[in-house]
This record gives structure tokens, C-alpha cells and sequence, in this order.
């Protein structure tokens, strides 16, 4: 299709200082006009409806292999470490009362499964938001859009536990699960490049296959998914330096923690979507640059038409009741066929016009015969 070739072909353009100008004042007047931190908001919300099965998912694996407790324990004491508070430890009761509970293999076969339908909710969502930033409708099949969250959040999964393990596994919380002597020094060393790399990963995955944006091949290198980790960072440190000058614990007090973790959520969201919203004004700016008609909308294609033609076809079925009402004057919306409210797919189509030409090629074959009967 043309589309498609236009679009692979203008990828690799090299951007010019003023097209990624471009790219960049576009994002900024976007991201505010479009409202995209209402957005990051609702990626928020689903985020923490996996963020619980997930901590059950993984108190339940510990627990399997019979170091619940101890890895609890560890795991709270760093937290009070680290945040100079001791409103960690208050989830020590109910953490460690799941910890003991989750200690058999069927609470670890239910969480591991709820979690990753939860986490798979997350990854729909924000493929959505992609879609949106392209202008390009959902029309994935229901089933598909399923397995495809599920196939990507199972590869996400490992990656965001790596690069948590990264970020939070300090020497002394190394040592606390028995590991000792020159690991520990290498550990120190490499945790922190490891976690920005296994970051750009998780990104980039994101930006890439969880949308219904078609796609040449998976992009091994995006200033988008860079822009999206450096935005996650700068944030996080302004947060946690304003929570350690005691902003929080001075206003809210117990709750202070509460907050914080939504307040951290909320702003890590909307560095993914500014991230992802530069990434399509770069492929816009790439467009414009080779004399593309980019300005109004960036061209894309959809990965899959089904759900988009579904949605046309119920919009006409609907246009068309509207019309007979309104020449009716109220009385009637017309004969109405739930066949008129569903596309028919190309492949019903193309074996529609075979059988039909199959059937005119036998009448045809028929009468001729006939006929040569006949003299």
C-alpha cells in the first residue's frame, strides 16, 4: 500500500536542528493542550490496580521457597533505611500475615495469574494512550488486544522485577540474603547502569508494541523512550528531595506516604507519555522534513482494521435509522438488519466473489452445453 511505504521510508530521516525544534515545541503545546497529565492519571489508576496482586504475586513466590518473613523483614528495615522513616514498618503486620498465608502453591498460582491480567490492564491502557497520540483508532480485534498485553506483559514482567531489584539492592540488603565477598562489589558497581539500560528497555517495548500503531520493526534506538527515562529521573530525584526536606510529613503527616507513592506515580506517567508524544512528533518533523503533508496529521497506519470498520459500519447503520426518523417525522427509523451494523471483512468478501464467479462460470459452462445440445 502506498501508505505503508511512505511511512517506512520516511523513518530513517535524519532530523535537521529545526525539525527536532519542531518536534519539541510541538510536544510541549500538546502535552498541555491535549490534557495529557489527565491521562497520566488514569494510567496511574491501573498501574495500582496491579501494583497489589503484583506484591501478593511476589510475596507468594518467596513464600514458596520458604524465605517470606525473612525477605519481608529485610525488605522493610531498607525502606525505613533509606526514606529516614519508620511508617514503612506499618505494613509489617499485614505484609508478613501474607507472607505466611501465601505459603502453598495454589495462592501462588491465583496471584501470579491475577497479576498479570491486572498488569495486562496497564499495558492496554497505555496503548490506547499511543493510539491517541497518533490519531490512530483501536482496531485491534478484543481477543487479540488481549493476547498481545498479555504476550508483552510477560516479557515486561522480568524486566521491571530486574531493574526494581537494580535500583533497591544495596550492599547491605545483598548481604542480608546471604551474599557475600566480590559479587558485592561488582553489584555496587554495575546495579545503577543495568537499571538505566533494563529502563530504556521497558520503555522503548512499551512505546513500540503496545499500541495499534503499525510498525516497520522494533526501534532499537528512540530519543523518545531517552527523553521519557531522563523526564522519570529528574522527577523522581525532585520528589524524593522534597519529601526528605519534610514537605510532605509536615502537611499530611501519616498519610504523607500514602501520597507520595501516588504523587511519584502520577509524575512517572506522564514522563512515559511525554516520551511517547515526542517520539510521534519526531516521526511528524521526519514527515514534514521530506515533503510529507504532516501538519494537520501524522501518518501512520493502523495494525489491524477490524474493530475500526466494525465501528464505521455501526456509525452508518445509526446514520441511516437517524435519517428515516427524521423524514418520518418521529414514526419510523426504517428496517432495521443486525447484518447492517457489522463490516463485512475483506475475507468474507473475496469468498463471496469467488463463489459468485465460481456459480457464473459453471451457469455459463452449463448453457453452453446446452446449446451445443441443442444443434
Amino acid at each position: 500500500m502506498p501508505q505503508q511505504k511512505i511511512f517506512s521510508s520516511v523513518r530513517p530521516q535524519r532530523l535537521t536542528r529545526a525539525g527536532r525544534g519542531y518536534a519539541w515545541a510541538r510536544t510541549v503545546q500538546r502535552f498541555s493542550d491535549e490534557r495529557r497529565i489527565d491521562s497520566a492519571a488514569a494510567l496511574s489508576f491501573y498501574f495500582l490496580l496491579a501494583t497489589v496482586p503484583a506484591l501478593g504475586a511476589a510475596i507468594s513466590t518467596i513464600s514458596v521457597f520458604g524465605r517470606g518473613p525473612q525477605t519481608v523483614t529485610s525488605l522493610l528495615t531498607w525502606l525505613t533505611q533509606v526514606t529516614g522513616s519508620q511508617q514503612a514498618m506499618a505494613a509489617e503486620e499485614p505484609l508478613m500475615t501474607l507472607a505466611r498465608s501465601s505459603a502453598n502453591i495454589f495462592v501462588f498460582v491465583i496471584g501470579i495469574a491475577v497479576s498479570l491480567w491486572s498488569a495486562g490492564k496497564f499495558v492496554g491502557a497505555f496503548g490506547t494512550v499511543v493510539n491517541s497520540l497518533y490519531g490512530i483508532p483501536e482496531g485491534r480485534p478484543y481477543w487479540y488486544l488481549r493476547l498481545q498485553s498479555f504476550i508483552l506483559t510477560i516479557i515486561l514482567i522480568p524486566l521491571v522485577a530486574a531493574a526494581l531489584v537494580c535500583i533497591a539492592g544495596q550492599a547491605d540488603l545483598i548481604e542480608a540474603i546471604g551474599v557475600h565477598g566480590a559479587f558485592v562489589v561488582i553489584w555496587q558497581v554495575a546495579r545503577i547502569p543495568v537499571a538505566i539500560l533494563l529502563g530504556y528497555l521497558i520503555i522503548v517495548a512499551l512505546n513500540t508494541l503496545s499500541s495499534n500503531v503499525k510498525r516497520k520493526r522494533l526501534a532499537t534506538s528512540s530519543l523518545g523512550s531517552l527523553v521519557a527515562l531522563l523526564a522519570w529521573a529528574i522527577l523522581t530525584a525532585l520528589l524524593y528531595l522534597f519529601a526528605a526536606m519534610g514537605g510532605f510529613s509536615s502537611t499530611y503527616g501519616a498519610l504523607s506516604g500514602v501520597l507520595l507513592v501516588l504523587l511519584w506515580l502520577w509524575l512517572s506517567n506522564c514522563a512515559l507519555i511525554f516520551g511517547a508524544l515526542f517520539e510521534a512528533e519526531l516521526d511528524r518533523a521526519r514527515q514534514l522534513q521530506s515533503g510529507l503533508a504532516a501538519e494537520w496529521e501524522i501518518i501512520a497506519q493502523p495494525r489491524r482494521r477490524k474493530r475500526i470498520d466494525d465501528r464505521a459500519a455501526r456509525e452508518l447503520g445509526f446514520a441511516r435509522m437517524g435519517d428515516a426518523l427524521r423524514a418520518s417525522g418521529g414514526q419510523s427509523v426504517g428496517s432495521v438488519r443486525i447484518a447492517d451494523f457489522r463490516a463485512k471483512s475483506a475475507k468474507r468478501r473475496r469468498a463471496r466473489a469467488k463463489r459468485s464467479a465460481k456459480y457464473a462460470w459453471r451457469a455459463g459452462r452449463s448453457a453452453a452445453r446446452a446449446g451445443s445440445g441443442a444443434l
